[in-house]
């Protein structure tokens, strides 16, 4: 199918000698150098590496890059041919990006797939239903939007994000595709009628791009979640526009402009010199970007990224040009859509607890795999079908049929048959019948409750905390309740972290626990550990916020119980934790509790510390999977009391450490203890977390433990 459209007149020159210069049959190395710099910069960024903190701007450059790329070739194919191929055009995108996409899809979700079945990385637990949809939203070009109604936020440090998290920009840029080509055909029937049409063209893209990034400011809200703003369509339009409207100012010129190729020789070293410090200015200590870049500063970085791109475009001889142009740099900008679709799954899947290597080590597995998967899809699947002409036939028949199969095989992957892991034993948890608290809370000021604890006035309790605790809340809860005199609530969440929480959502979560009325908010996590050890005092005032907020009157909690969290399995030394910091877990770890032992001097009365007994869960000191439990006289068997990730409980566990928490809350309160029953409740055969036990096989210890 073809449009004639009205030829576009070609703008008046400054210069005659300068030779017709065309994107369509020129090969542009400085183009391939900075897709190299734009993939770089976002590798580097997912890397954690704190002196890039505005490597994400390298995303922004792609959308300007291929703004100005799509808008000119289309131009240029009107002038050259009076008419535009809307179907060639969308089989040439298709091509070009549509068979990496699902070949990087369905090896992830399979390799995710098996990796829970067989366990075959550590702590890796990818949420499976989730995936499942990101997939079909992935295949069909609209991730953003479903990230942005299934609320996941690219800057949340909850959980374990999806590792296909980054296919929203690919979906942007899809969309433009799809509908910029019937914006362009009416630029040029617009402005083939008027004598200063492309003027006008490009005032009305830069109008258009202008009302986007309005929208992106009024929208965001400083302290709240920014991903609305980020993900849109809507609001990242204008980087595209913008690359549009150089993509119309300069189509079928070139050089021949000396007005032009004055003010880019002029401009074009500043704006990279600006644009890098951007690069490595524009990210705060948890990688998010500031708040000025919402408020105009992605507009100034998408016109800085027009100039360089004008320069590497259209001054081949400049020495920006020439470094842009280095072989190295070529090489990479020609891979560069393969390293950006393989690099965040293999971030993800592959970290320093998963190996269980340093942060050094762990880079150097992560740069060998993207470029072996970038490497592969290039030369067997990118390049081959690119150099592969197809018949309308035959598209008619592969491009169907090849989202059907990766339809299918994302459904099959996300399985619970396929994904759930290998193991059809049955979990045996042997009673546990008497294992006492610590009571090292003889220093502290014993809590006093306004109203005694009786079945019809029970003791009200609040759960907070991470995955420990969320994945263990089913159990406790059966405790609880087994007392006949208390209740609980959970708001466990996995990676809670006061230090990453924007102000609104601490706020909400804060209204979200008092809105439980709890008698006691009892909980312990871990997340904190980066901000508690290198910023102790800025996370002891957030924490002292926090706890002031919930125990605030009336409404609030009558006290607060921080948990000892409970001992963990081997893991390196240190690692990169959420607020992008460099540290020793277990100096993180203390750091935490010494902050909360902080609140319990600051708040006698009000909050204590629970220092549940190591021994709960460890063997002679040394952390186990398995505990001993003796079946008889001379007989002894095995429970495991831990995931295989070595972090959080089986119900062993969750029955060692909550009959310990008991103990205490027993010897504070006066709460009756709990019937046995609990402990042999449907909560073990049939948990309502997504994981259930499938961490936990029915198995004993290695000889090497």
């Amino acid at each position: 199918m073809a449009h004639n459209i009205g030829k576009m007149p070609s703008a008046p020159t400054d210069s005659a000698d300068a030779s017709h210069y065309s994107l369509r049959s020129s090969h542009l190395p400085g183009l391939d150098g900075l897709r190299a710099f734009a993939v770089l910069g976002v590798v580097l960024y997912h890397f954690g590496f704190h002196w890039l903190s505005g490597g994400y701007l390298g995303v922004d450059l792609f959308f300007v890059l291929s703004g100005f790329l799509i808008t000119s070739l289309l131009i240029e194919e009107h002038l050259a041919n009076g008419s535009i191929s809307m179907l060639s055009f969308w089989g040439r995108r298709l091509r070009r990006l549509l068979p990496a996409l699902l070949t990087m899809l369905v090896v992830v979700v399979i390799g995710v797939g098996l990796i829970n079945r067989y366990r075959l990385l550590h702590n890796v637990i990818v949420d499976i239903h989730q995936l499942r949809s990101d997939a079909i939203a992935t295949i069909f070009y609209v991730a953003n939007w479903h990230l942005i109604f299934e609320h996941q936020s690219y800057f949340a440090q909850f959980a374990v994000p999806s590792p296909l998290q980054h296919t929203w920009s690919l979906a942007i840029e899809e969309q433009y595709y799809l509908l910029f080509p019937f914006a362009a055909m009416g630029l040029v029937l617009w402005s083939g009628r008027r004598h200063h049409g492309r003027t006008g063209s490009i005032t009305i893209l830069l109008v258009v791009a202008a009302a986007s990034a309005l929208e992106m400011a009024l929208l965001f809200h400083p302290g709240s979640d920014p991903s609305r703003v980020y993900y849109g369509t809507d609001t990242r339009a204008f980087d595209l526009l913008i690359g549009a409207a150089l993509g119309v100012a300069t189509a079928d010129r070139g050089v021949r402009s000396a007005r032009l190729g004055s003010w880019i020789d002029k401009l074009a070293w500043p704006a990279v010199i600006l644009l890098g410090y951007f690069w490595v200015s524009a990210g705060t200590n948890s990688f998010e970007p500031r708040s000025f870049m919402y408020r105009g500063g992605f507009l100034l970085c998408s016109l800085l990224a027009a100039v360089v791109i004008a320069a590497a475009a259209f001054r081949p001889a400049s020495l920006l040009t020439r470094l842009l142009s280095l072989r190295w740099l070529v090489a990479i900008g020609l891979v560069s859509y393969g390293i950006y679709l393989w690099h965040w799954p293999i971030v993800v899947l592959f970290n320093p607890t998963s190996l269980g290597m340093n942060s050094f080590l762990t880079d150097l597995v992560r740069c060998v795999l993207i470029a072996s998967f970038t490497l592969l899809s290039y030369f067997f699947i990118e390049r081959p079908i690119r150099r592969t002409t197809f018949r309308a036939k035959q598209v008619a028949l592969l491009l169907p049929s090849s989202l059907a199969v990766a339809v299918v095989l994302a459904l099959v992957a996300t399985s619970s048959g396929f994904s759930t892991p290998k193991s059809t034993q049955h979990i045996t948890v042997v009673k546990s019948t008497s294992l006492p608290g610590v009571g090292g809370f003889s220093s502290q000021q014993p809590i006093r409750l306004n109203h005694p604890i009786t079945p019809s006035n029970p003791l009200r309790v609040t759960l907070i905390g991470d995955s420990v605790l969320q994945y263990s809340s089913q159990g406790l809860s059966a405790m609880f309740t087994a007392t006949g005199e208390a209740q609980m609530s959970s708001l466990a969440i996995e990676g809670f972290n006061l230090g990453t929480m924007s102000e609104t959502t601490r706020q909400n979560w804060i209204t979200s626990v008092r809105a439980t009325t709890p008698d006691l908010v009892v909980g312990t996590w871990q997340w904190d550990d980066g901000m508690a050890l290198m910023h102790p005092q800025a996370f002891q005032a957030l924490l002292d916020q926090t706890v002031n907020a919930l125990l605030a009157q009336p409404g609030g909690a009558q006290g607060i119980l921080f948990l000892q969290f409970p001992p963990w399995g081997p893991r390196p030394a240190t690692i990169v934790d959420q607020q992008g910091e460099t540290i020793n877990q277990d100096a993180g770890l203390a750091a935490i509790e010494k902050a909360e032992l902080t609140e319990v001097s600051l708040h006698p009365g009000k909050v204590m510390y629970l220092p549940l007994a190591p021994s709960v869960l460890d063997s002679k000191g040394n952390f186990t999977w398995w505990l001993p439990v003796r079946t008889g006289p001379t007989s002894v068997s095995y429970e495991r009391v831990r995931w295989t990730d070595g972090t959080h409980l089986c119900p062993a566990g969750v029955i060692r450490y909550g009959s310990a928490l008991m103990a205490d809350l027993t010897q504070l309160f006066g709460i009756s203890p709990p019937q046995p029953s609990w402990q042999t409740e449907s909560w073990l055969t049939n948990p309502t977390t997504e994981f259930g036990w499938t961490y936990c096989p029915a198995d004993g210890p290695k000889p090497h433990t």
